[in-house]
């Protein structure tokens, strides 16, 4: 993997950062709240299940009083933060402006640690999620172990599935599947990886191995760990069998990197449009993979901008082709009967309908 030799270099990538950032002109954009089945789906007992895209290729999912967080992220610093050259730390301001109410959240789970994935985690566990389990690597625990109020709400995954081993049968979902406590929602972790950020050069690689007591004042701290995927379902009231299912992946990787078990379909795939150049036939080949019946392009706006919901204001990811992406995504939904697809911007909802 290429390295960063200088700090000429992490200037001349200041520089390319600002210059890359693309607009949406002409972007499919989609705001607001979206129900695509909501006028098909008819029978007196049917559920729903809310996707809110919460921006940076972050999630608020509702299912009843299931309510789960994947990798919530508003703080948004400038690119001299991101390439360490100043002070990071939560923007507790943006979190309290844009975050929805969360405190009844069961769980947070989070792929890997850099800073626009887990930056915000602990201060929104501690503030605003009080209840909330926190599911990551080892990594992540070693960085939120810097946070007392987090001690014992901190879950390691220590198990995952990859491409071709088996993921148990429907009456032994014990390892690696996790359950989350007092809801009816489980996980599968799925082996994954964070494809190169530009031009070949990944940034914030490593993991780290032991607690820390302090988190780290500088972006270039918060590495990486493992990247996971993650297969979820929201259960069925009485019955083993999952009633929603998603995929979801907070970094693009190369096949079979994050693929979930064979022979499954989902309700939704949340892919990342960001650096997805870098890797090879993403989207397209994991879209082949899982056959979901939605597609919702997460992480596609530009996070080193200040965090906002109005369209006018947003800009793409830097060093991302959106419209290569949704060309793959198009051409999925193409040979896929009744399938949708959405690029969401923050803030916006996707309400998926099943008959229990």
């Amino acid at each position: 993997m290429k390295t960063i030799p200088s700090s000429q270099t992490v200037l001349l990538a200041s520089l390319l950062v600002v210059l890359s950032s693309c607009g949406i002109r002409g972007l499919p954009v989609s705001a607001g709240s979206s129900c695509p089945d909501c006028e098909t789906t008819d029978c007196p007992d049917r559920e729903t299940l809310s996707i809110n895209y919460l921006g940076s290729g972050g999630y608020l999912l509702r299912r009843g009083e299931d309510v789960v967080l994947l990798g919530p992220f508003f703080s948004n610093p400038g690119v001299l933060t991101a390439l360490s050259l100043l002070p990071i730390g939560p923007n507790t301001d943006a979190i309290e402006q844009w975050l929805p109410d969360v405190m009844t959240a069961d769980a947070i789970i989070v792929g890997h640690a850099h800073y626009d994935h887990l930056l915000d985690v602990g201060w929104i566990a501690e503030h605003r999620a009080p209840q909330a389990m926190v599911y990551g690597s080892r990594t992540v625990a070693h960085l939120l172990a810097a946070l007392p109020a987090l001690e014992n709400r901190v879950t390691i995954i220590n198990s995952s599935y990859s491409a071709g081993e088996s993921a148990g049968n429907s009456k032994d979902k014990r390892e690696p599947w996790i359950w989350i406590p007092e809801t009816r929602v489980r996980f599968l972790p799925i082996k994954s990886e964070h494809a190169p950020h530009f031009a070949g050069i990944k940034l914030m690689t490593g993991q780290l191995h032991k607690n820390l007591d302090r988190l780290p004042a500088r972006a270039n701290g918060w590495v990486e760990g493992r990247t996971l995927a993650f297969l979820i379902e929201f259960l069925h009231p009485t019955e083993d069998r999952a009633l929603f299912s998603l995929h979801y992946q907070d970094a693009a990787s190369n096949p079979p990197l994050g693929y979930p078990p064979p022979d499954l379909t989902v309700d939704a795939a949340l892919v990342c449009v960001a650096s997805h150049r870098e890797v090879s036939d993403y989207p397209g080949n994991l879209l082949q993979r899982v056959q979901p019946r939605h597609v919702v392009l997460g992480h596609w706006e530009n996070f080193f901008a200040p965090y906002t919901q109005d369209l006018d204001e947003l800009r793409g990811v830097p060093f991302s082709d959106p419209w290569d992406f949704i060309d793959q995504v198009e051409g999925y939904v193409a040979t896929s009967q009744g399938t949708r697809w959405t690029l969401p911007a923050p803030g916006s909802e996707l309400v998926l309908v099943a008959c229990p």
